[in-house]
């Protein structure tokens, strides 16, 4: 058995790491993932290209790249998996305020790791613009902000 949780957006080369999973696998051994999906977070990832473009005149990569639900079943099949599986689940989580989401982001080690986005540092009037336009398009209800995260599990078999 060998299980990947949430760290694929680490990962360079999706498909060579497939085909080394099920080499170091038994016959009959069984790889599951979980990662985020490409829906997650799409509030925050809206938010963050309109507050930079807003003060920036511009957007940089803030999100990492994602694999959506069938695209993840066709590498598990092409690297040689059996019964390939995908599923993703969606779970909205309401925040008091957009800047708890963000710290819980970091607690969770899910910052910027990627090579091309911007060095600008998140300044106090950007963080406070971040809030201002997420409250404005995403705010429920019930004073609170809506985050989405979507889970995608995949199965195979050697």
């Amino acid at each position: 058995l060998v299980i990947s949780n949430l760290d694929f957006h680490y990962i360079n080369d999706i498909p060579q790491y497939l085909i080394e999973i099920k080499n170091i696998l038994k016959p009959r051994g069984i790889f599951i993932a979980s990662f985020f999906g490409e829906e997650n977070l799409s509030e925050l990832a809206h938010v963050l290209h309109l507050t930079e473009n807003e003060i920036y005149g511009g957007i940089s990569p803030k999100m990492p790249p994602t694999i959506d639900v069938k695209t993840a079943a066709n590498l598990l099949q092409k690297a040689g998996f059996q019964n390939p599986i995908s599923d993703f689940e969606r779970i909205e989580v309401e925040y008091l305020d957009p800047l708890n989401l963000l710290k819980d982001l970091k607690a969770m080690g899910q910052g910027n790791v990627m090579l091309q986005r911007s060095r600008r540092f998140f300044t106090r009037g950007f963080l406070n613009k971040i809030s201002k336009n997420y409250r404005r398009l995403y705010q429920n209800n019930n004073g609170k902000i809506l985050a989405t995260f979507e889970i995608v599990t995949i199965c195979g078999s050697k």
